[in-house]
């Protein structure tokens, strides 16, 4: 039995991509709000502000003053490094030193 009435809605969560990455950058050097650029890229105000989080490193000036500045490639680094690590490590790798044994045995 299949229901056509339903409440719920299916979610669309998606990772953000370079590009993406690339216009929040562009739009952040163009001096617009924050909300201005999650409107305009259709993504939510709180995973722009967690991209932000993500891809924002210390710089210095020529008088060593630091301020904080968002490079999209930090973000695509950080995010793919991540993403690396959440992964479930292969039981073939844990079992290594076994299957090296197992070889010189046969």
């Amino acid at each position: 039995m299949t229901r056509t009435h339903y409440t719920t809605k299916q979610r669309t969560f998606k990772h953000l991509t370079v590009e993406k990455r690339a216009q929040i950058e562009l739009l952040l050097k163009q001096g617009k709000k924050k909300t201005e650029i999650a409107k305009k890229l259709g993504i939510s105000r709180s995973t722009l502000y967690e991209e932000l989080k993500r891809g924002t490193v210390e710089q210095r000036d020529t008088n060593l003053n630091s301020y904080y500045r968002y490079f999209a490639e930090v973000g695509q680094r950080v995010y793919q490094t991540r993403r690396k690590n959440s992964k479930k490590p292969y039981k073939l790798a844990k079992a290594s030193k076994f299957l090296s044994y197992a070889k010189e045995q046969i």
